[in-house]
């Protein structure tokens, strides 16, 4: 390289170096003694040597140099002072967003407690009257036959019996009820007891009744007898 070949004749001082971006090798003796700058010294090195040459083209760039070594680690540097923790002051309230859209229809719940009775509507208007009806027949009351009578309650001497009947059917629609009683008495048994005494072997002094005296007794059972139907009668 022609800037080269004349640094090392040196033909060029450090300002020319500088100016035409050679570097400058420090460690080139005839390099360090070209310092001078003012053109009387230019022009005396210019007699003492031939012509000044043109200034050669720019020597390719050399090839890349080696990757130097990892440096050694620095010194951990020391901690720095802990920060606070103390929370800040709340900021101010945002402004309230836009109402979201409408979610999914949620799962029926349970049925809840049965209510209070509320107070009574009021009163509807009174509807048409509606059509007559069919009038219902009258129904009479009608007695059932008579039951037989039941066991005299005497064998002998007078006594009564009784007999009933059922209504075999019921008043209906405003029909007459049934007429006379469910029940009803009749004398019986109005033979006069016979007591028979036994026979003894001695001769008794008094003497037999007359026979005049039957026909009384027999009425006055009868009459005794009237007179008991009459007063049950009365109470019934």
């Amino acid at each position: 390289m022609e800037g080269a070949d004349a640094t090392s004749h040196g033909l060029l001082t450090k300002r020319q170096m500088r100016k035409h971006g050679i570097p400058l090798p420090a460690q080139d003796p005839e390099m360090q003694l070209l310092e001078l700058d003012d053109p009387a010294s230019l022009a005396e090195m210019e007699t003492q040597g031939g012509p000044r040459g043109l200034k050669g083209p720019r020597g390719r760039t050399g090839p890349k140099g080696n990757k130097g070594g990892i440096g050694n680690r620095g010194e951990k540097g020391e901690r720095g002072p802990k920060g606070t923790t103390s929370l800040g002051d709340q900021g101010a309230k945002g402004p309230e967003g836009a109402a979201g859209a409408i979610g999914a229809k949620g799962i029926q719940g349970l049925k809840g407690a049965t209510g209070a009775i509320g107070p009574p509507g009021v009163p509807g208007k009174q509807g048409k009257r509606g059509k007559n009806g069919i009038k219902a027949k009258k129904i009479d009351c009608k007695w059932a036959s008579w039951a037989a009578w039941e066991d005299c309650t005497k064998t002998c001497g007078g006594g009564r019996k009784r007999r009933d009947r059922m209504v075999k059917k019921a008043v209906e629609n405003g029909g007459k009820d049934c007429v006379g009683r469910s029940f009803e008495y009749a004398a019986c048994a109005p033979e006069v007891c016979v007591v028979e005494v036994a026979e003894s072997s001695t001769t008794s002094t008094t003497p037999p009744p007359k026979a005049a005296a039957a026909p009384f007794r027999h009425a006055a059972a009868v009459l005794c007898l009237a007179l008991v139907l009459l007063q049950e009668n009365i109470a019934a």
